[in-house]
């Protein structure tokens, strides 16, 4: 299975360095659309004049540059995986967010099994060699069932002790291939468990 990604899909983005750039880019516009700061924040829009002053908030709190692009509506998953270094994926957890924030976060999740979703892990794992634990960030568009990755981050996920809550101790596997032991693989063993903001909350569903 292919990844899409923005080229394939017709989906646009705009990197952007000065308030001309912003204006000058006013009428190719669809909306709702998406600005997006350098380094973390993300603003949906309905009009020209909400752009411009999520550009202007962004750009005084993050700096430069800003970054339109096309609003994206789906369902939005979350995959916490540990690579070894050689292309293998020693094990990973699929969460679909339930709840989102208002910064676009995921407050609350639902073990998941994807069988696609696995693959295209294991194949980013594969392709970069990775080494480690990581989280995937994708969505699955309601449109055409496209799925986009959003974000690799080079590191478990703030959720990552969801992992041992569905059968599955990616810190604990991790560890052990640190000190040189190899860890069985594995993958969702419990689907259905849900996480939420506070690891207090563990329960069945």
């Amino acid at each position: 299975m292919r990844l899409k990604n923005a080229r394939d899909t017709g989906t646009r983005d705009k990197v952007l360095y000065t308030l001309k750039q912003l204006q000058d880019a006013e009428k190719g516009l669809e909306y709702p659309t998406v600005v997006k700061g350098v380094f973390y924040d993300a603003v949906i829009c309905y009009t020209f004049e909400e752009v411009t002053a999520a550009f202007n908030k962004l750009s005084l709190k993050w700096g430069f540059p800003i970054i339109l692009q096309d609003y994206l509506k789906g369902s939005e998953y979350n995959i916490a995986a540990l690579g070894d270094g050689t292309g293998e994926t020693l094990g990973a957890v699929i969460s679909k967010k339930i709840y989102i924030t208002e910064k676009g976060k995921g407050w609350s999740g639902v073990a998941i099994r994807n069988n696609e979703l696995l693959e295209l892990t294991r194949h980013i794992i594969r392709n970069l060699r990775w080494r480690g634990g990581l989280e995937l960030e994708m969505m699955r568009t309601e449109t055409n069932g496209q799925y986009f990755l959003l974000e690799i981050n080079p590191r478990f996920p703030a959720w990552i002790y969801f992992s041992a809550g569905v059968g599955i101790n990616l810190p604990e596997m991790l560890v052990s291939l640190a000190l040189g032991r190899r860890p069985d693989q594995s993958s969702i063993t419990r689907r259905g468990r849900c996480s939420s903001g506070t690891p207090r909350r563990l329960s069945s569903t």
